[in-house]
């Protein structure tokens, strides 16, 4: 059975890990090197040469290679820019067995074959039957990165936690709380090309997914934060806003603003308004689909008016979600005498806590 230690006088064992050490393997990463400049292609037969055409030809075929070369040099050189920026040096990583062998071969045939000057990635002394290996299992005089002993720190800190978590409710370590607030807002590096975009990110060490909203930024566990902060993720503005446009309905019917409130939302205002001409009879209710009032009820809105929602009205729907854990909750607006052929923008504005 494997032992963790999570301080210099307290551990905790678990044989899980044991049989993860069987399907991942530990990797440094060096990260990338920085590319040499393409040379830009040269035309020595002159004009008149009656070689000149044919060297023309080869020379044009030159420059279009010349081309490419920079694009790919544009790319990776933004890409060492962006490690040494944010990585900051070696760092370790957990792979899955088959990718971290796939990975140490292509590394080595790039060396072979010239495209790299030396290896990138270096099996780290954490993987049995490694222990031996000298300086982590870095090259001699490659020291971890800045953040490696940071990285650890943290992990350290997690680790503890979650050892007091047992401690203080062995009967219930692994039960749903009642809120569950340990993570964090946290925004993925700027990538190389692209954009950072909506996209689906998974932690290897845990399989915990995260899905990014369009500026690359999610909520993360805390047993997470650790890992994302070694690729270059950082503690992002949690304060968000969500609109809906043109939300209408007849009678007292609940409309879907096709806004959805993630996980952890703790609203901060909202902003009504009408652009129609036509004032809500009776007022708005903004809640879930079919529910009365669970953000605000009756929020009066004139016709062509703009309407802050009071404070005193969003005490009790701040939190907007289900009891528990908390989960992504949709938003409705509804009536709560007639639409009266009103039309209404809704701006919220929350944040993650």
């Amino acid at each position: 059975m494997a032992k963790i230690q999570t301080g210099e006088f307290s551990s905790y064992s678990n044989n899980l890990i044991d049989e993860l050490g069987k399907t991942k393997k530990f990797l440094w990463d060096l990260g990338p090197e920085e590319p040499p400049v393409p040379e830009e292609p040269t035309m020595e037969v002159a004009p008149g040469d009656p070689r000149y055409q044919l060297e023309l030809l080869r020379h044009k075929r030159a420059v279009k290679r010349f081309e490419n070369e920079l694009a790919i040099y544009d790319r990776n050189e933004q890409e060492f820019q962006q490690w040494h920026r944010n990585i900051r040096g070696p760092v370790e990583l957990i792979m899955w067995s088959c990718d971290a062998d796939d990975a140490m071969r292509n590394d080595a045939r790039a060396v072979e074959e010239g495209r790299q000057k030396q290896r990138r990635y270096y099996l780290s002394s954490k993987n049995k039957g490694f222990e031996k290996l000298r300086n982590l299992g870095l090259p001699n005089g490659v020291e971890p990165g800045d953040g490696y002993q940071e990285s650890l720190d943290r992990q350290i800190a997690v680790d503890k936690e979650f050892v007091e978590a047992i401690k203080n409710a062995p009967g219930s370590a692994f039960a749903a709380a009642s809120t569950q607030t340990l993570h964090a807002f946290m925004c993925a590096p700027e990538p190389a090309v692209g954009s950072a975009g909506p996209r689906l990110v998974t932690n290897p060490n845990t399989n915990n997914q995260v899905q990014l909203n369009s500026a690359g930024c999610g909520v993360f566990l805390n047993a997470d934060i650790v890992y994302w902060q070694s690729q270059g993720f950082t503690f992002g503005a949690a304060t968000q806003v969500a609109q809906a446009i043109g939300v209408t309905g007849s009678g007292t019917a609940s409309v879907s603003t096709g806004i959805t409130l993630p996980a952890y939302a703790q609203i901060v205002s909202i902003v009504l308004e009408e652009t129609a001409g036509n004032a809500v009879t009776g007022g708005l209710n903004i809640s879930n689909p079919g529910g009365a009032s669970g953000i605000a009820s009756a929020v009066a809105l004139s016709a062509n008016a703009t309407v802050s929602v009071a404070d005193s009205a969003l005490n009790a729907g701040r939190i907007y979600s289900p009891a528990g854990v908390p989960t992504a909750a949709p938003v409705n607006l509804a009536a709560v005498t007639s639409w009266n052929s009103a039309v209404v923008n809704i701006s919220i504005i929350y944040l993650i806590y």
